[in-house]
């Protein structure tokens, strides 16, 4: 009996977590397109700024949700199996992930890190985060979905940038 209610409350901070994840990923895919957006013109008013905010309060509350049913469900598999499932590359990479990810948040807030930097890290971090954790065969080793995620970053950084300079470009060029 005491299995059955910890895997039906095991099934619930799941559906917590997974919850977190996509809106997390969806708030920041979201604050990049709202960007491109608002920089057209060359200024972000205050409406745009606006949005942006919520994007990053529902980003926030999305972080404070993954860490919480996170912690939540190491403990129960803890618990529930040997140590050596907290020990999955696949779960190490994701706790690296939510690291980056709390520590970009914060060098963000006390503007400490270049936008330029900062963008494409967090957008490739929540997607990282969502992959990863949907990603249940994924044979690999830490170190090589580490060397991915990082080329992910740099990649993610020059299509931000290269669109970045589009939306920036005077209308009147072709």
């Amino acid at each position: 009996m005491e299995l059955n209610i910890l895997s039906l409350l095991l099934k619930a901070i799941r559906g917590f977590h997974i919850l977190g994840a996509l809106f997390g990923t969806g708030a920041a895919t979201l604050e990049e397109i709202l960007y491109f957006r608002d920089i057209r013109d060359g200024k972000i008013d205050e409406w745009e700024a606006r949005q942006l905010r919520i994007t990053y309060k529902i980003m926030r509350w999305s972080i404070i949700t993954l860490i919480i049913s996170g912690v939540a469900m190491v403990a129960i598999l803890r618990f529930k199996y040997s140590p050596a499932v907290l020990y999955d590359p696949r779960l190490v990479a994701k706790y690296i992930i939510v690291g980056i990810m709390i520590i970009n948040a914060v060098l963000i807030q006390f503007k400490k890190i270049p936008m330029s930097i900062a963008s494409p890290l967090s957008l490739t971090s929540w997607w990282a985060e969502s992959i990863l954790g949907r990603w249940r065969g994924l044979e690999a080793s830490l170190y090589v979905i580490m060397i991915g995620y990082f080329i992910a970053v740099v990649v993610v950084g020059l299509i931000l940038y290269n669109i970045k300079k589009l939306a920036m470009r005077p209308k009147n060029l072709p």
